[in-house]
């Protein structure tokens, strides 16, 4: 049993996933992940990886780096 089992708050993995791959390592330990299209290498790479999180049944929220409102629109078009 984790934390994410026991508590009424959930978990989310923020900094911890940063590609579909590492959803094998931790997805396990949480309810919902917050992809960051720069750190997940792109639009395909966040599109994947929250294809896998929902296959895994995990909640997704898409956020970005501090970044300018050019930079931030490649997260916003997903």
């Amino acid at each position: 049993e984790n934390v994410a089992q026991r508590s009424h708050i959930k978990i989310v993995a923020d900094e911890s996933i940063c590609n579909w791959e590492q959803l094998e390592i931790i997805g396990h330990l949480c309810q919902a992940v917050n992809i960051k299209t720069e750190k997940a290498g792109g639009a395909i790479n966040s599109i994947r990886t929250a294809i896998e999180a929902k296959k895994r049944g995990l909640e997704i929220m898409l956020g970005s780096m501090v970044s300018t409102h050019l930079g931030c629109t490649q997260t916003y078009s997903l």
